[in-house]
């Protein structure tokens, strides 16, 4: 079940409670980030003992190592990193975008060096979300064209566009993904319906987000600093 409800508001500011298969969130969240499958220093116990109630995982570091498909035969991200709380995995693209020298893009996706062991990979928005959905993650969020924070104006246009697009072709090679698996939880991917209604004043309201067998992709877009 997927679910998001807002409590309240005021200005641009909301509180609500996103409810996930394995587990609810109160937003807005803080989320401790797992990159490669564990938080620096903190075991799961010591994640839940300070109240985490969602980790973020990485795209583009499982997917080099140890892959994707080795966390899946393991039992899928939740079991491989002993967590049995929501995961979110951001779809890998600051990441490729800041191999600078090593990658090119164009529209169909990213072509980069692995920091690994130096192959060469490609990656676009349908292979973003199969992993993600392969790693077992909870949200899974659209891969997304990143740009430095100082960037100008065309440069952060143009790569917004070129995310929405790509937003475009995740959100189909998802669903497809979703009907073929016998997976008791897939990823939920969207956040504009999550997004879709604004504030309206100091009190409380509720945003239906994605039902069991409509999910969609989340989005982020906007510019990133090194």
């Amino acid at each position: 079940m997927f679910d998001f409800t807002i409590h309240a508001t005021c200005g641009a500011a909301r509180a609500g409670t996103l409810v996930l298969p394995r587990g609810t969130v109160e937003t807005p969240a803080f989320m401790p980030v797992g990159t490669q499958g564990t938080v620096r220093t903190l075991s799961p116990a010591d994640l839940k003992s300070v109240g985490a109630e969602l980790v973020l995982a990485n795209t583009y570091h499982l997917h080099v190592r140890p892959g994707e498909g080795v966390v899946q035969r393991l039992g899928g991200l939740h079991r491989f990193m002993g967590w049995d709380r929501p995961l979110l995995t951001d779809s890998g693209g600051f990441q490729v975008f800041s191999l600078e020298g090593s990658r090119r893009v164009d529209e169909d996706g990213v072509e980069f060096q692995s920091h690994v062991d130096g192959g060469r990979r490609h990656l676009t928005p349908e292979r973003a979300t199969e992993i993600q959905w392969t790693l077992g993650a909870d949200i899974a969020m659209a891969f997304d064209h990143v740009v430095p924070g100082g960037a100008d104006e065309t440069t952060a246009r143009d790569a917004l566009e070129r995310t929405l697009r790509w937003l475009e072709r995740c959100t189909p090679s998802h669903n497809p993904t979703m009907r073929l698996s016998d997976r008791r939880y897939g990823p939920s991917s969207k956040a504009a319906s999550i997004w879709d209604s604004g504030p309206k004043a100091c009190g409380g309201s509720r945003s239906s987000v994605v039902g069991p067998g409509s999910p969609s992709v989340a989005s982020r877009s906007g510019s990133r600093s090194p």
